[in-house]
């Protein structure tokens, strides 16, 4: 199915997938990490910002009214992102997405 979330081949943690596909709006913060290029296991640190912001501007441009709280870890070459569900969604179709996991778990 083109645009899938599973055609980014991105390990998915099951909660992020949970979420995504559930009817609420309430923001939720997941962590992604994104893929290196040329063999490396994740992208340098001085590429990070660029590769966050092209992501983040693609959702900017659907819904641009709509605050979008992020933190980008440049070394660990991933970033966490506070956003409703559907914009999770949109995320996980970027090729450049290696694996999500909720920032927290749920508490019982």
């Amino acid at each position: 199915m083109k645009g899938s979330v599973e055609e980014s081949q991105a390990r998915i943690a099951p909660e992020v997938t949970e979420i995504i596909q559930s009817s609420s709006h309430e923001p939720v913060a997941v962590v992604y990490q994104l893929r290196g290029s040329s063999g490396q296991r994740v992208p340098p640190a001085d590429e990070m910002t660029e590769m966050v912001g092209a992501i983040l501007g693609k959702l900017r441009e659907m819904a641009p009214n709509l605050p979008l709280r992020h933190n980008i870890f440049k070394n660990l070459g991933s970033f966490v992102l506070l956003a409703p569900p559907e914009m999770h969604q949109q995320v996980l179709k970027e090729p450049e997405i290696r694996a999500a996991v909720l920032n927290q778990k749920k508490t019982a």
